[in-house]
């Protein structure tokens, strides 16, 4: 019986949740396990490199005991070890380990002589590991940990240092990182799938929950109608309940009756307009509007009338409600007619504040903003306080300052021929001008931005706009252009220098390479110092690269014409490709030409065999997508977010996708791939509202 209740309370969305949480668990175990590789393989990497510094000759003078101190060997593997160690601020001790008949012991450590944690020349490290002797054994690098000693709780590698002359182990080197940021590097990859994982169980509860509600309210609704009926016929408010097809009444409650003098009979199966309640048919098109949009309206001022003709003022309200599965309106009229009265006395003796007046003035002051309107047929001008502060002069009610203003801005006469083409075309306007004002005061650099307005004619019949003191925000960005270009001098010469110099070590290594022809022990350290040559000269032309990025301002481009810019600047016979954007330009910066470029050089690098690439676009309610395809072997799940990351794998390279993401995202474009592996590469820009236009049709 237990059992049976047991299965009956359970619900589909039990078993969804658990399924993601368990999918979810198996998914950060994964993560936890593939991080914790990732870093003892970066570990691994560091502890190499840093064995490949010290001279086996050097250990093999010490004897591992207090008497190496006074050895100058001795003092420079000591230095080494602290170089190491401070290089890196991962590690907390490097040293050196030998293993003699009574066990492991210490040549030279990283820590200063007389620290807690500081081992002398010859002392035993009896916590050492099984793993330790091993790697003394195996002769092989390797990690180990978390494993705990004197000094705290630790990860390790271990590297042998070899002799290359004679093959022979003379030491131990290893490094120790603490465990406590070990644990927070993995438990920091895993956060994301937690979150992701929490966030969809807590939907699908959410869900279930909610549909567990539905059913309550049910039943609640069935029970409430009763409760529904004496509230609505016992309420003091106006209330009706009327088709939502044809508007005709279908209850209306006592209230309702009494204040407006009818009868049951002369409402029921009836509309407002057929008993003449509602004097201004204005008004319920704009109810009529309000219910088509949203499907309901909320206090709205309407006026109606009684039977008797007497004129009433209310606050109408109304929803969507469903009785017996056909959809009606329930309205509610809160009689204002009082408030109406008083409104109109307080308007009449004066003792109304404009309240909207003085914020506005205040928002001006604050702004440095003025506002103005210009009649054109009378040539008369108003302005408000701050278009006088701006002007030096007044701009009165009925005022005519055309003179006083030309004579405040040279630029008079390109002012004059903007504002007629504003008014041939209908368009609005921005302008920015000098301004002299007529006061004396300082010149200032003002933006306009005017709006016109017509009759009902179709004719002009005034401009409205409002003007901005811009001059500060000019002189910063014309310091802030000085100080870019200075830093991009700056970092020509800084990187010039570099190059050089890399040329130089680079020269020095193939001279080295050649020399040592023959001796695979020394040839081996070279070639991997060739490789962080040409990863160091990458990177620097990467900088080159980047230095561009935002120093000129976005513009408005056509996208069909960049692309196929894009394209003059790459050998693509034999491919094809479809641009289909036709007029759609977009806000971005002057870089975009090589972004696109870059995305061609990306799929005929990676593609695998393309053959034809293209270009298209959709246009949602807010925004446009663009579509960059091609018909290669497209990109693997796995390796979608990491093509744009700055790092040096077979999908990307340092000028590759994440200096074309970082471009994009200065106007807000996002890039994300979307393609399905085998079928080719695509990826998706998605250009944000007000920063895509379609010149001549309207559409931005």
């Amino acid at each position: 019986m237990d059992r049976t209740r047991i299965i009956q309370g359970i619900r589909w969305w039990h078993v969804v949740a658990l399924v993601i949480a368990i999918t979810g668990v198996l998914l950060v175990v994964g993560t936890a396990q593939q991080q914790d590789q990732q870093l003892r393989h970066d570990l691994l990497i560091k502890a190499k490199i840093a064995a490949g510094i010290v001279d086996p000759a050097k250990v093999e003078t010490l004897n591992g005991s207090v008497s190496d101190l006074g050895s100058p060997d001795y003092q420079h593997l000591k230095e080494q070890m602290a170089q190491i160690r401070a290089s890196d601020p991962s590690v907390r001790f490097s040293y050196l380990l030998g293993q003699g008949p009574q066990g492991v012991f210490f040549y030279v450590d990283s820590e200063p002589v007389g620290s807690m944690a500081y081992s002398s020349p010859g002392k035993l490290y009896p916590e050492a590991s099984s793993f330790i002797r091993r790697t003394f054994s195996d002769k092989e690098p390797a990690t180990l940990g978390p494993e705990s000693d004197r000094r705290g709780t630790w990860v390790s590698a271990a590297v042998p240092v070899i002799d290359q002359e004679t093959g022979r182990e003379v030491a131990l080197f290893g490094v120790d990182v603490d465990a406590g940021n070990w644990y927070y590097l993995v438990a920091e990859e895993c956060v994301a799938v937690i979150l992701v994982t929490f966030l969809f169980v807590l939907l699908v509860v959410i869900f279930g929950l909610n549909e567990r509600r539905n059913q309550s309210d049910q039943q609640r609704l069935a029970s409430s109608e009763e409760k529904f009926s004496r509230a609505f016929h016992t309420n003091p408010a106006l209330m009706s309940v009327s088709s939502r097809e044809d508007r005709t009444f279908i209850d209306v409650n006592a209230s309702f009756l009494k204040k407006l003098g009818y009868t049951r009979e002369d409402v029921i199966g009836k509309t407002a307009l057929d008993i003449g309640l509602c004097p201004d048919p204005a008004e319920l098109d704009i109810i009529q509007a309000h219910l088509k949009e949203t499907g309901e309206t909320s206090d709205l001022d309407v006026s109606f009338i009684t039977k008797d003709k007497v004129v009433m003022y209310g606050s109408f309200s109304s929803s969507t409600i469903e009785i017996n599965g056909m959809p009606c309106l329930l309205s509610v009229i809160l009689d204002i007619t009082g408030r109406k009265q008083a409104e109109e006395t307080l308007r009449e003796t004066g003792r109304v504040i404009r309240r909207d007046e003085k914020r506005l003035a205040m928002a001006e002051e604050i702004g440095h903003t003025g506002c103005w309107e210009f009649h054109i047929a009378t040539g008369m001008i108003w302005g408000s306080a701050e278009a006088h502060r701006i002007f030096g002069f007044p701009l009165s009610e009925g005022a005519n300052p055309i003179g006083e203003i030309e004579a405040c801005i040279p630029e008079w006469e390109w002012v004059q021929r903007t504002i007629a083409d504003q008014v041939s075309t209908g368009k609005d306007s921005s302008l920015e001008f000098a301004i002299y004002p007529a006061d004396g005061s300082d010149p200032k650099l003002i933006q306009s931005t005017s709006r016109l307005e017509r009759d009902q004619e179709g004719q002009p019949l005034r401009a409205m706009g409002v003007i901005k003191d811009i001059t500060g925000n000019k002189l910063a960005e014309n310091t802030l252009r000085r100080v870019n270009q200075k830093l991009n001098v700056l970092s020509q010469l800084t990187r010039q220098d570099l190059t050089n110099q890399i040329f130089t070590l680079n020269s020095y290594l193939e001279l080295a390479q050649s020399e040592a022809s023959g001796q695979d022990d020394i040839i081996a350290p070279i070639l991997e110092s060739k490789r962080a040559v040409r990863l160091i000269d990458r990177i620097t032309q990467f900088t080159k690269e980047y230095q561009d990025l935002g120093v000129k301002p976005p513009a408005w481009q056509n996208v069909e014409l960049i692309m196929l810019f894009g394209l003059s600047h790459l050998s693509v016979n034999g491919i094809r490709h479809c641009i289909e954007t036709k007029n759609l330009e977009i806000f971005a910066d002057p870089l975009l030409e090589r972004a696109f470029q870059g995305l061609i050089e990306n799929s005929l690098a990676h593609g695998g065999g393309v053959t034809g690439i293209s270009m298209r676009y959709t246009i949602t309610s807010n925004k446009v997508t663009l579509f960059f395809e091609d018909d290669g072997t497209g990109i693997p799940y796995e390796k979608k977010e990491q093509i744009f990351l700055n790092a040096d794998h077979p999908w990307n390279s340092v000028r590759g996708l994440f200096i074309i993401r970082e471009i994009f995202d200065i106007t807000g474009i996002t890039i994300r791939e979307t393609g399905e592996p085998g079928k080719g590469a695509r990826f998706e820009l998605v250009v944000p509202k007000g920063s895509w236009r379609i010149p001549g049709t309207g559409k931005e």
